[in-house]
């Protein structure tokens, strides 16, 4: 009877260590196409992101590097006529499968170059986004983000943005962005208002514009004609109540 015992244990004991080696080993796998993948991008076409720079360092169940990147806004009315903006991205990552995904990420970017020394003008100082996400078995990407409080100052007004929240989700071609401010607060030395109800008015829609402008509008146009191709208010991502 303790032979059997014995035995049984020695044969749960190699299960184990059987599965935990096969654990291991996706992990490697994974963690060899997800360096792959990196480094085809830094090679691929030349789009609106780019891959300038990548120090990338894997390791047995997961890895960490440096990206640093070049992106084209896009804001332009001629191709190539827009500002670079760089930005330098750390990351780690863990390639030991789980439910949550097969591969997790944790990152933080901050801006490089002119684009830091604009962050300075506008801000203040240079804030870095952070987020955290996860690869799923399809193949699919979504991260959470975070952005610290930004403030802004100049002679006579005051913009304060409360810490932030978005997501990226990336599936094939299909992406999906969004982002929630909690909360915002304008301070502007007006003198005296003669209609203080119409001052306020005027306070809180250039507030409800910017954000807007840097987080859901779009008015897309044909590149031939020049005729928006958005039909009604609702399509063009204008900021409304619930």
């Amino acid at each position: 009877y303790k032979d059997h015992a014995a035995w049984r244990s020695y044969r749960t004991l190699g299960v184990v260590g059987v599965a935990a080696a096969a654990w291991v080993g996706s992990a490697v796998v994974i963690g060899q196409r997800a360096e792959s993948a990196l480094q085809e991008l830094q090679r691929g076409p030349q789009g609106a992101v780019r891959i300038v720079k990548l120090t990338h360092e894997r390791g047995l169940i997961g890895a960490k590097g440096q990206a640093e990147l070049a992106i084209q806004p896009g804001c332009a009315s001629e191709p190539g006529a827009d500002e670079t903006l760089t930005l330098r991205v750390d990351y780690t990552m863990s390639h030991l499968p789980l439910p949550s995904g097969l591969t997790r990420v944790e990152w933080q970017a901050a801006p490089l170059g002119a684009t830091a020394e604009a962050f300075k003008t506008v801000f203040g100082s240079v804030s870095q986004l952070s987020g955290q996400g996860a690869v799923a078995r399809d193949g699919a990407l979504r991260t959470e983000m975070a952005l610290p409080e930004l403030s802004m100052q100049r002679s006579g007004e005051a913009v304060q943005v409360a810490p932030s929240r978005g997501f990226l989700a990336v599936n094939g071609p299909a992406v999906a962005f969004g982002w929630k401010v909690e909360r915002v607060v304008a301070i502007h030395d007006v003198g005296k208002a003669v209609n203080p109800l119409l001052c306020e008015g005027q306070i809180e829609g250039s507030v409800h514009m910017g954000l807007g402008y840097a987080l859901s509008e779009d008015f897309p146009s044909d590149p031939e004609t020049g005729f928006p191709t958005n039909m009604t208010l609702r399509s063009l991502g204008i900021l409304r109540a619930k």
